[in-house]
């Protein structure tokens, strides 16, 4: 399961995609709603019980992925701030200012 639309023809957008190339319609008597009208309906094939496990097991991805995520730009700019840290060393052994505007590189300095 993933993004898209839950539907009577698919959960996500693979499944409705493919019910929509294949022709198949999703329409029939109601199975999981409850109704005492006599008509064709096309309704998510799974209980409510069902689709509380598909969200909370979407949620819970969802969840891992954003903190994955956040680890990924985290480690990212430890890699930057040590690049920075290095750029600065450099700068000073060699007796160069860090930039051209004298307050941004006292700031920079700073940082290191």
């Amino acid at each position: 399961m993933g993004l898209g639309a839950v539907s009577g023809i698919g959960f996500g957008v693979s499944e409705n995609i493919e019910s929509l190339r294949t022709g198949r319609h999703g329409m029939g008597k109601p199975r999981f709603f409850q109704t005492t009208l006599d008509v064709p309906v096309s309704e998510v094939k799974a209980t409510n019980a069902e689709l509380a496990k598909r969200l909370k097991n979407t949620f819970l991805r969802l969840l891992v992925d954003f903190f994955k995520h956040r680890r990924l730009k985290a480690n990212l700019f430890r890699r930057q701030r040590q690049q920075l840290l290095v750029e600065i060393v450099v700068a000073q052994l060699l007796g160069q200012p860090l930039t051209n505007n004298p307050a941004a590189s006292a700031k920079l300095t700073a940082y290191a």
